[in-house]
């Protein structure tokens, strides 16, 4: 974590050294989005954040992490695993090709 924050001052000078602002960045690099049946899925590292009819608008709301209520890793890990139909048909698939 240390490694990707030391790296990623390199690229933004306008970036903000406190501490959460520093954490709160990283988080965002996890979080992902994914589209199925007009419904938006939040995950980070598999696991399931969110799923809201609307897609977060980062910059009128400000602070994804905020909306999506993550401040930890424990944060993140308290949510279920979840893989959307698309992922689950694209694995068993390769299960049965492969």
């Amino acid at each position: 974590m240390c490694c990707i924050l030391f790296i990623s001052s390199f690229f933004d000078d306008n970036w903000g050294w406190e501490f959460s602002d520093c954490w709160s960045d990283s988080y965002k690099t996890l979080i992902y989005c994914e589209i199925e049946d007009g419904k938006y899925y939040y995950f980070a590292l598999g696991r399931l954040l969110s799923i809201r009819d609307y897609l977060i608008d980062q910059s009128y709301s400000g602070d994804l992490c905020r909306e999506l209520g993550i401040y930890s890793y424990s944060d993140i890990f308290r949510c279920p695993k979840y893989e959307i139909k698309r992922v689950k048909r694209e694995n068993l698939l390769t299960k049965l090709l492969g």
